[in-house]
């Protein structure tokens, strides 16, 4: 009985010491604090919208009237080369207005109708005040140079006239952010098509199609413009 128990105990003994010789298990590495959210670099910007375009020149608004506002679609790409503040970019415009050509007798009216198309194109410089980041309303102001193209049909007889003209075009508006309408969505742009913002620019622009200066040459087609547009900052 005595052995039995001698045997008990020195396997007891070598259990303990083999269960010390063995190493504990490795701890495990602490998962890493995810990093804060932040912005895909920005290159530029691409807007699309419309607004209404109303002429300025006194012979156009004889035939077209003085108060018309003309439905015009606008859009506009831009490149950033600080990221922010300074935006160097291209726009294009389209308008089409139906008026009657003013008659050579007495300065009246005539029954024929005619229809002005224009397509004006603009180099731009801006300087929007962004200070930080997500600024809910980002105002902006800018100035470049104005070319135009332009064609002017008569719907009786079907006779075009057209040609082009260049000036200089000045602008200022502010851009309200939306993203926080929907901020999932909003990461998501950014993460899937480095889209960092969204926003809605309402703009007023005037232009003048006088030679930069030198003076009016033919048809005065300068115009003022209100526009509003969604803008893409990527």
């Amino acid at each position: 009985m005595s052995r039995l128990a001698a045997l008990i105990v020195l396997g007891l003994l070598r259990t303990g010491a083999a269960a010390a010789q063995e190493e504990p298990p490795p701890a495990q590495p602490a998962e890493p604090t995810p990093a804060p959210p932040s912005e895909s670099p920005r290159y530029g910007t691409f807007e699309i919208g419309g607004g209404a375009l109303t002429p300025t020149g006194s012979d156009v608004q004889t035939i077209y009237g003085s108060g018309v506002h003309s439905a015009a679609f606008h859009m506009r790409g831009s490149w950033l080369p600080f990221e922010r503040f300074v935006d160097l970019g291209l726009s294009a415009d389209l308008t089409q207005m139906n008026g009657e050509r003013t008659g050579l007798a007495g300065g009246g009216q005539s029954a024929e109708g005619t229809e002005l198309t224009l397509a004006p194109f603009a180099a731009t410089a801006a300087l929007r005040l962004e200070v930080f980041r997500d600024q809910p309303l980002v105002p902006y102001g800018g100035a470049g140079l104005a070319y135009l193209i332009w064609g002017e049909r008569d719907t009786f007889t079907g006779a075009n006239v057209s040609g082009d003209k260049y000036g200089w075009t000045a602008f200022g508006g502010a851009s309200v952010l939306l993203d926080w309408i929907e901020p999932g969505r909003a990461r998501d742009l950014d993460g899937w098509y480095g889209i960092n913002h969204t926003y809605l620019n309402l703009e007023l622009a005037e232009t003048r199609y006088d030679r930069l200066g030198k003076g009016v040459v033919g048809l005065d087609l300068s115009h003022w413009e209100a526009r509003a547009a969604f803008m893409f900052l990527f």
